[in-house]
């Protein structure tokens, strides 16, 4: 199986987000832009991915910036070149991240008639949404954005919500668990703000998230979702799925839920190789498409991408995340938590890895919601 997180537009985006945390990767590299992807790097992709000896199924996840900054024929494209070399016939899986913003009638046609899973960047209710969520002249984009996922859903497009979780957003986790079933989300994914790398003071008005607004933010909505399930009119929630499937022995899903790092493959738009979406920077480059068919990785002929989550690069970027904090040792929850995201362990930018920053937030959500995990976890009845 390959999953492959894929930056057509690098870090290009028609919004200035407040709290994107790929502007402000970009921004630590030589070159922050690598323009939009060439059609012979899609080409040379998409021949690797499906190269015969690789092990499908195969995801193509498209993210950035904003993806569709590419265009629709690029993704047309994308389809014919995989319609190409798909000789052997393995499943494909085409998914794209967007804020919506771009996507017109045919965009929407054709994302609903090929089967993309389309998630949708979409904070909250109006309030929530606009406070970050801003284009280039400080605009809020929440009536677009919502108008974008209604015509997804009425045009039978395969859509989900993902949804960034600061302080301001975890004080009102009624109002959005509201909003959620309002507009019919069937399933959500919610993830923490981070700060940028470095020791940085942030402005005061720039947008955070305290461990102690996390604790609350994943109780709430944890027993609104709890409320749910016992009335069977609960959407799926990405990260209390993950943790039911754990507690019931299986292994997540999510990366970030491991307790250390599982590299998958990020593809920058000039086809650069990175280990992890948070760490696409110059020390942890595994290397690029153009170096693979000139033949520095090996011949060309029988080289594999898979190889590349094992290579020597990618064991050095791994190798401190197996390091477990130890205050793991003595925790209950560990057996869940596992340590968190690596990301949420390193503030610095590779440097030494920390307690998690939300480890506080996690202990108080364990004891909170363990015990009702684990009962989901045994009942024959929920399905994952």
């Amino acid at each position: 199986m390959i999953t492959l997180l894929i930056k057509p537009a690098s870090g290009r985006c028609q919004l200035r987000c407040r709290y994107c945390f790929y502007h402000d990767l970009c921004g630590l590299r030589d070159v922050s832009d690598r323009g939009v992807m060439a059609p012979d790097t899609l080409e040379s992709l998409v021949r690797l991915a499906l190269a015969p000896g690789e092990r499908g199924p195969v995801t193509f996840a498209f993210q950035g910036g904003e993806p569709t900054l590419a265009g629709r024929p690029f993704f047309e494209a994308l389809l014919s070149c995989q319609h190409r070399w798909n000789t052997a016939g393995v499943p494909i899986q085409n998914s794209i991240q967007t804020n919506g913003l771009l996507l017109d009638d045919e965009w929407i046609r054709f994302l609903a008639r090929e089967r993309f899973l389309v998630g949708l960047s979409l904070d909250g209710p109006k309030e929530i949404h606009d406070r970050y969520r801003v284009d280039a002249r400080g605009r809020g984009t929440f009536r677009e954005t919502l108008r974008r996922y209604d015509d997804l859903r009425k045009a039978g497009a395969m859509v989900n919500v993902l949804s960034v979780v600061t302080d301001h957003a975890a004080r009102h986790v009624r109002s959005l668990h509201r909003f959620y079933h309002d507009i019919g989300v069937e399933y959500l994914q919610f993830i923490p703000m981070l700060p940028p790398f470095g020791d940085t003071p942030l402005p005061e008005d720039a947008p955070r998230l305290g461990a102690d607004r996390y604790a609350g933010y994943l109780m709430e909505m944890f027993d609104l979702w709890w409320e749910d399930l016992q009335g069977n009119r609960a959407f799926r929630v990405r990260t209390f799925d993950n943790l039911v499937q754990m507690a019931a022995g299986h292994p997540p899903e999510s990366c970030d839920m491991n307790g250390f790092c599982s590299p998958h493959l990020v593809v920058e738009a000039d086809g650069s190789l990175y280990p992890c979406d948070f760490y696409c920077l110059d020390e942890v480059r595994l290397g690029s498409l153009r170096e693979i068919a000139q033949g520095r990785h090996g011949d060309p002929a029988t080289f594999r991408l898979q190889s590349l989550a094992t290579c020597e690069a990618a064991a050095r970027f791994v190798a401190p995340s197996l390091v477990p904090d130890p205050a793991c040792d003595t925790c209950p929850h560990a057996g869940l938590c596992r340590g968190g995201c690596r990301r949420q362990r390193d503030p610095l930018g590779l440097g030494p890895l920390e307690r998690n920053r939300f480890c506080d937030a996690y202990r108080a959500f364990f004891d909170h919601a363990a015990p009702r995990i684990l009962r989901l976890a045994a009942r024959l009845s929920y399905r994952l």
